[in-house]
């Protein structure tokens, strides 16, 4: 009877044991898939970071480009009004 709880007792420790590795080796299968999912966020995180830092640089060209424009707009039309006030003025005989 002591052999059978004996060998009872080893395979339930055995099971336990197999159950156990079983579940370790899960864990780092698991753990070794969240880091790789891991460094390729970390890479898309990186990549957005640089276009974002891009963003920036790129808005402001054309902003200081249309900025640029509209004075240059602005300059053009002040001197149309000022040649036709001129003209008027000359037509009028002030």
């Amino acid at each position: 009877m002591e052999t059978m709880e004996a060998t009872a007792t080893t395979e339930t420790a055995m099971d336990w044991l197999s159950t156990l590795e079983d579940k370790v080796r899960a864990a780092a299968e698991r753990i070794r898939s969240l880091s790789e999912e891991n460094s390729v966020l970390r890479r898309q995180v990186s990549e957005l970071e640089e276009q974002l830092a891009a963003v920036p640089a790129a808005a402001e060209a054309p902003s200081d480009l249309g900025a640029a424009r509209w004075e240059a707009e602005r300059q053009e039309i002040r001197e149309r009004v000022e040649r036709l006030t001129q003209h008027l003025e000359e037509l009028a005989g002030v």
